[in-house]
């Protein structure tokens, strides 16, 4: 056990709290305290000066769920399984951080600010309130509002010990500062600025309670932000150091010294395990991650490299992953073709040395590789996205594809080298959300010459040809697109619409089938299959699709409605009205008024009759 009274001033507090602050896509150096002098962050800043600042913090991945489950479990990715967003969920084997400190005696909440961190990924773990985001509502929301919730959740038992876990997402691109901080040097800064001001409010509201003692403070990002270095505009597909190197800071006045500056290279794996120790709490711990606690006594951290990944590209596009071991000044990354690069000569990592010291490379190739088959591999619970979850996803600037998984990494095109059309992946996902297809389908074609191969951006070809009007192209872009990724249902349901579009009601079915059996969860798919099999008149199928969908969600009016309506042409009017009423009693309950009066109005139209 670590004794909390670390400083002179004598014995820590019994029972601390802990206040966790990840501020999403922050580069270590956007924060003024990390040497960057064109960025405002007094609050960052100060808890900085009065406590322990890690110059050389790294996260495991650029991607905000696999680096937020190795955070608050302690565990690295190749260990909890999750290894890109959307797709999986943290196991029930693995214990998390919240569960700890819950079963300590403390209230735990959670406020988070993007769909990416929702309860279904199993962060929710161990907190007594899981605040997330309002699926239907918005993919992610403002600090000032996240800050506003946790401060009603902190007062209304502020005697009581406590674990606050809060996300920023503010930073994340697109950039758009809100009033008062248009005038930063970047609108990327800006936001990190006007995070800095929402942060402070938590500062103060500690400080007037007289907890900032009794409180330990842990500030970190998941990732950061390339900002178009190394070709790459923001983040997800390399583990250069614009992404990977994180803030991290930690106080607790009178029990961690003050402007402490620790330049070992640390991992945020090594904050689960620094927080059981500094709190003295029993249970399982998951992964590798190491307490930091020995650096406030002084003393020097231990040599341990620091693990870094990215599936992304092997997961979407079918390229080839990516990973990284740094290791005191050195740095490996390993791809199809290894780069290595000394980072105290070349912290921006613009001198390959792979070449030059290609024993240095073959060490730290073999290191990796012995760590990665060390760890114990724990199972993911799979997630299931509807159409309106992908796209809320690709807002956020995330690929929602899928690729072969057959083959290793060194039969697959190297994302390294593939920074142009990763540039053009990003600026259609940017073009689709503002509705300029014209766009998507220029950056699409110029992808698909470049990296031929990929299903996802023939879907792309495919959805903006049928926002174009241009249907026959659409339906070559989307059958290559299903040729290339056949796994993939969304590309079934997008081949589907384009069939129904042409007249091909058997195509249509059949994509429609197809994107049910690969994606259960996918409505839309099942919702367009019983609009057809009502037209066919296969009644009794697709009154059971639509009384199935209605289980997944009773409260759907266009399901309810539907249903209605299957009931009528089955010949059976009674039933249609009553599911006809439910719809329009729905919508009047939600203030759609004009909407329930059209429903109530087609009920009263159907005769009599059973």
């Amino acid at each position: 056990m670590l004794l909390l009274a670390a400083c002179d001033s004598g014995q820590g507090p019994e029972r601390p709290n802990l206040i966790l602050v990840t501020v999403d896509t922050t580069r270590a150096d956007a924060f003024s305290c990390y040497g960057n002098p064109g960025v405002r962050t007094p609050n960052f800043d100060r808890l900085a000066a009065s406590g322990v600042r890690f110059a050389e913090a790294r996260t495991v991945a650029p991607l905000t769920l696999p680096s937020h489950t190795s955070l608050l479990t302690g565990s690295l990715p190749p260990e909890h399984g999750v290894r890109s967003n959307g797709l999986t969920a943290l196991g029930p084997e693995i214990p998390t951080l919240a569960e700890a400190l819950r079963g300590a005696g403390r209230r735990t909440a959670a406020f988070v600010s993007a769909v990416v961190l929702d309860s279904r990924y199993g962060l929710d773990r161990g907190f007594d309130l899981y605040d997330d985001i309002e699926r239907e509502e918005s993919a992610d929301r403002r600090a000032g509002d996240v800050v506003d919730a946790a401060l009603s959740w902190l007062e209304a038992d502020p005697d009581a010990p406590f674990f606050c876990w809060l996300h920023f997402f503010d930073p994340h691109e697109p950039y758009e500062p809100p009033a008062g901080f248009e005038d930063a040097a970047h609108p990327y800064l800006g936001e990190v600025e006007y995070v800095d001001r929402e942060f402070g409010r938590l500062l103060t509201w500690l400080e007037q309670r007289g907890l900032s003692d009794s409180t330990l403070v842990v500030v970190t990002s998941d990732h950061g932000e390339s900002m178009g270095e190394h070709g790459e505009n923001t983040h997800g597909a390399y583990v250069y150091d614009a992404t990977l190197h994180v803030p991290l800071l930690m106080s607790m006045p009178g029990t961690l010294p003050p402007r402490t500056v620790v330049e070992e290279c640390v991992s945020v794996i090594d904050v689960d395990p620094t927080v059981r120790d500094l709190f003295d709490l029993s249970g399982p711990v998951a992964g590798t991650g190491r307490s930091l606690t020995p650096a406030f006594a002084g003393q020097p951290l231990a040599a341990s490299p620091a693990y870094g990944e990215s599936e992304y590209c092997r997961i979407h596009f079918g390229w080839s992953s990516v990973s990284t071991l740094i290791h005191q000044r050195w740095k490996y990354i390993s791809s199809p073709q290894p780069e290595l690069y000394d980072l105290d000569q070349d912290p921006r990592e613009k001198r390959d040395l792979a070449a030059q010291h290609p024993e240095r490379a073959a060490e730290l190739a073999r290191a990796l590789e012995q760590l990665t088959a060390s760890l114990n591999s724990h199972a993911t619970l799979s997630i299931e996205l509807d159409e309106a979850d992908a796209r809320q996803l690709e807002s956020l600037g995330y690929a929602q594809g899928g690729s072969s998984s057959e083959g290793d990494d060194t039969e697959r095109l190297n994302p390294m080298q593939l920074s142009n059309v990763l540039r053009l992946h990003s600026r259609s996902l940017g073009s689709m959300r503002e509705g300029r297809f014209e766009e998507v389908v220029t950056f699409m074609q110029r992808a698909t010459e470049s990296a031929p191969g990929v299903g996802l951006f023939h879907d792309f070809l495919g959805v903006a040809y049928n926002q174009l009007g241009r249907t026959e192209e659409a339906k070559v872009e989307l059958e290559r697109a299903v040729a290339l990724s056949p796994e993939h249902p969304r590309i079934h349901l997008h081949l589907g619409n384009t069939y129904r579009n042409l007249g091909d009601r058997e195509g249509a079915e059949r994509e429609y089938r197809a994107a049910r059996l690969l994606g259960p969860y996918l409505t839309r798919a099942r919702l367009s299959l019983a609009e057809l099999l009502l037209e066919r008149e296969s009644f009794a199928e697709a009154l059971t699709e639509l009384e199935q969908l209605l289980e997944l969600d009773p409260a759907n009016i266009e399901y309810r409605r539907l249903l209605g309506r299957a009931h009528a042409a089955a010949g059976a009017p009674s039933k249609a009205r009553a599911e006809l009423q439910k719809a329009a009693d729905l919508a009047r309950t939600r203030g759609l008024v004009p909407l329930a009066d059209e429903i109530t109005a087609e009920a009263a139209s159907l005769g009599d009759g059973q």
